[in-house]
């Protein structure tokens, strides 16, 4: 479970970051810290990927400056903010390091024991990963409590929410820490729980399952995509797909156990489609959106009852702004408010008649709410 946010709590001072990996998102991370007013060490083994990294960096600020939004004078003055170095021990000064490194648990356990060892001791340590249990990286380090995992939602410069994730261990004021540095960077910071996808992986597994399966009973990619966009959804599922990287995610669902992901991962990866059972329906765009939507209502719920998120409203944020569910409709999770509990749960065992599918079994919070005449909205974690 996720634990209730003490406002006293204090935070950290963080002035000067490390970006540990200089290639595309670690570039992407530095320049946008150096935006937001901060000193950044971008580090490196190889002084190629330094200088890949650094030529990003210009190319990115020189969009900037051709679309009148910068000044050369603020070019210099962020290009300035931010040394290059392959020299690890430098680590020793900054307050907050963030790792990029390859998304392989035996990497991370590498890099994590080597930043304990070069940290000073109030330094948060925070791994950018979309699949990794940060509790197995932590056990790397001696300093659980300053360990945090962050999971920038789409391409890091133009990412409007990031998931902070919460480990077992990580400190009070290292999660809040991290969700004001990611707030500064002009980002919305959403606190989860560590489990396999966290929650927007988790949403749009399940979402791009149900599209397979549409596809399955017929519906063509084409009328898929344009009831979607019709009814709102950024570009359709095609958009959403391409963000979530399915194919990298269903991969690694098989590959749990060697790798170090959180538990569940195996789990997750059971719903397959079993073609000789396959039937096919006439479908119309509103049975397409339905099945879309309250898929990820169902999917809200089982994340709500792990405390994997604490709040609907949390799953919400992560869903529009990372996946393009359409802002007027409030997310998932409002939209299932709104429209009434009792509409979407009775679908929900409609799919699963007709489908003959447990996959379409109404997450046990979903009831309970209704038996208690509530709402997502009254669930605080």
């Amino acid at each position: 479970m996720l634990p209730s946010m003490n406002r006293d709590a204090k935070h950290r001072m963080v002035q000067n970051i490390a970006v540990l990996g200089a290639r595309g998102m670690g570039s992407d991370i530095a320049y946008d810290c150096a935006v937001a007013g901060y000193s950044v060490l971008l580090l490196d083994v190889s002084s190629r990927a330094l200088d890949e990294g650094f030529e990003r960096i210009q190319k990115i600020l020189a969009i900037g400056k051709k679309k009148e939004r910068l000044s050369e004078g603020l070019i210099k003055e962020q290009l300035a903010s931010i040394t290059m170095s392959q020299d690890l021990s430098r680590l020793a000064d900054a307050n907050l390091i963030i790792d990029v490194s390859f998304d392989s648990m035996s990497i991370k356990k590498q890099v994590f024991k080597k930043l304990d060892a070069l940290c000073k001791p109030d330094a948060i340590l925070a791994t950018c990963t979309s699949v990794l249990d940060v509790d197995q990286i932590a056990l790397a380090t001696k300093r659980a409590a300053d360990v945090v995992g962050l999971h920038f939602i789409g391409s890091t410069i133009d990412s409007r929410v990031v998931e902070v994730i919460k480990g077992q261990h990580t400190a009070i004021d290292t999660l809040l820490t991290s969700r004001a540095f990611v707030v500064s960077l002009r980002k919305v910071g959403v606190i989860v729980g560590n489990s396999f996808g966290f929650v927007g992986d988790r949403m749009l597994h399940c979402y791009n399952r149900e599209i397979d399966r549409l596809h399955h009973n017929g519906a063509s990619p084409e009328q898929v995509n344009k009831a979607l966009a019709d009814w709102g959804m950024a570009s359709g599922h095609g958009s959403i797909t391409d963000l979530a990287k399915i194919n990298h995610d269903v991969c690694a669902y098989t590959n749990s156990a060697s790798t170090g992901q959180v538990a569940g991962a195996e789990q997750s990866g059971k719903h397959k489609i079993n073609s000789s059972r396959t039937k096919h329906f006439a479908l119309c765009n509103d049975e397409i959106v339905r099945r879309c939507v309250y898929t990820l209502v169902n999917e809200g719920a089982h994340l709500l009852e792990e405390g994997v998120a604490s709040r609907a409203a949390d799953i919400d944020k992560i869903c529009v702004l990372g996946h393009g569910f359409p802002a007027n409709r409030g997310g998932p999770m409002a939209y299932a408010d709104r429209i009434g509990l009792k509409t979407v749960y009775s679908d929900i065992c409609r799919f699963g008649e007709i489908h003959c599918s447990s996959y379409w079994k109404p997450a046990p919070l979903l009831e309970k709410l209704i038996q208690d005449g509530k709402k997502f909205a009254d669930v605080l974690g």
